[in-house]
């Protein structure tokens, strides 16, 4: 009903499906809108409308590309669930340097998928097209060993990997000794990731 009522508001040239509209979460009048496709998102997510939450995330993406209601967090997981893997990966190639662990893994598992899918190498950009997931995936790890440890940690907690064959690999290094270096920040961006992804990752073919 919210989101109705503040569509209803909109100016007539107002078109948020063409991704040039802007409206500042600073301002506080608009903040109201973040807000609603927020929850809106976050509601679809709940009853499996994995598109459609792919497709509100952009809009909110769209209209603050400062982020300011975290879309970066959870967009990920969104275009795996939606089997949007063109765009997840050059999603995270435009925000490469944010260094969120979240893209760079699941940018990896995206390509996995359009690999084994027999995707179009045209659909990725440039940077990435000539990559393979194992290389990305491999960057990924080099850049994050405290997320790649949690998560092999979360899957064999749940049983959906084996833990004797991870015990060894995971005394080596980068994995051995891998923190988040006391920053409560990264804690918190790796314990999103995990505890929302890690079901992508259980298939054998993966690990």
């Amino acid at each position: 009903q919210c989101v109705f009522f503040l569509e209803g508001c909109f100016h007539q040239h107002f078109d948020v499906t063409g991704g040039r509209c802007r409206l500042s979460h600073k301002r506080e009048e608009n903040r109201a809108l973040h807000e609603v496709l927020f929850r809106y998102v976050a509601s679809l997510s709940r009853r499996g409308c994995h598109r459609s939450a792919l497709e509100v995330s952009k809009v909110l993406l769209s209209l603050d590309r400062d982020d300011p209601m975290g879309v970066l967090f959870m967009v990920d997981y969104h275009s795996i669930r939606a089997r949007e893997y063109g765009f997840l990966i050059r999603l995270a190639q435009r925000y490469e340097d944010s260094v969120l662990p979240n893209l760079a893994f699941s940018s990896g598992l995206a390509k996995w998928y359009h690999e084994r899918d027999g995707g179009d190498p045209a659909e990725l950009g440039e940077d990435v097209s000539d990559l393979t997931s194992s290389e990305l995936l491999r960057q990924a790890i080099q850049t994050h060993p405290y997320a790649a440890r949690r998560l092999v940690e979360r899957l064999c907690e749940k049983g959906m990997a084996r833990s004797q064959e991870w015990d060894g690999l995971l005394q080596r290094r980068p994995f051995k000794g891998a923190s988040a270096g006391g920053s409560a920040s990264l804690e918190h961006l790796v314990s999103l990731f995990v505890e929302r992804s890690y079901e992508l990752w259980k298939d054998s073919e993966i690990q």
